[in-house]
């Protein structure tokens, strides 16, 4: 098939009908109140919301687990063996152990499967932020993004230390870049605008702004998706 699956957890709460329209495969986290062990389904098959609260007002002790490495293939190597690529969004881990146990199953599944790619974003939030960032990241794949754009897209912070260490080697070099994110070639000594297979413009960064409506339009588009990453982010 040759596509990607956007893969998250349970922690963004998003809507289950909505994360079927996104095309969302959803991991279950685990909780535990009452002795008992629920996977947490957005559906909440195993264990209403209103029933769980429930059991806390009448003084039942819960906490949750996180996605074990062996969930983690379950999920991700039907996919895989599917043809398909893997962008995983998780829950930050900062909260819980389930990103570091999602570098792991990656890690295994690749040996698996070497002509696939798994990529692990931790999203550095939780909740509905987790789930807006999957929502935009699902809009973003929608609208034509590949893996590695909608890499970029949910993890702002390592693409940007990557576009630092490749300003580093390219010193002094002549580099050519095909760019979608446009921070990306902000700095380029010159710009070729591309409309419909067109040439619509060139020059830097700043003549294109004031030049270029389609550039300025684009640049517009891309800083206000920046801003809202950033903020996920913090």
């Amino acid at each position: 098939m040759g596509g990607y699956v956007i893969l998250t957890d349970s922690s963004c709460d998003l809507p289950p009908e909505l994360a079927e329209e996104l095309q969302l495969q959803t991991i279950p986290l685990t909780f535990t109140v009452g002795g008992k062990n629920y996977l947490n389904y957005l559906d909440e098959r195993e264990l209403s919301i209103q029933y769980f609260y429930g059991m806390l007002r009448h003084g039942q002790a819960a906490y949750t687990s996180a996605v074990n490495i062996e969930a983690f293939r379950a999920y991700m190597e039907p996919i895989l063996s599917a043809g398909e690529d893997i962008l995983f969004l998780s829950f930050s881990s900062a909260l819980s152990a389930t990103f570091q146990n999602s570098l792991t199953a990656a890690s295994m599944l690749s040996q698996q499967y070497p002509e696939r790619k798994i990529h692990c974003v931790d999203t550095r939030c939780a909740s509905l932020g987790q789930g807006l960032l999957a929502y935009l990241t699902a809009e973003r794949r929608d609208e034509g993004a590949n893996l590695d754009e909608a890499t970029a897209f949910a993890d702002p912070e390592s693409e940007a230390q990557i576009q630092q260490a490749i300003s580093r080697l390219v010193r002094g070099k002549t580099l050519i870049v095909v760019a979608h994110r446009l921070n990306t070639i902000q700095n380029a000594d010159q710009i070729l605008v591309i409309d419909q297979g067109r040439l619509a413009a060139c020059g830097r960064q700043e003549e294109l702004l004031n030049t270029c409506p389609l550039y300025r339009t684009m640049w517009e588009q891309y800083q206000s998706t920046a801003a809202f990453a950033g903020k996920e982010a913090n």
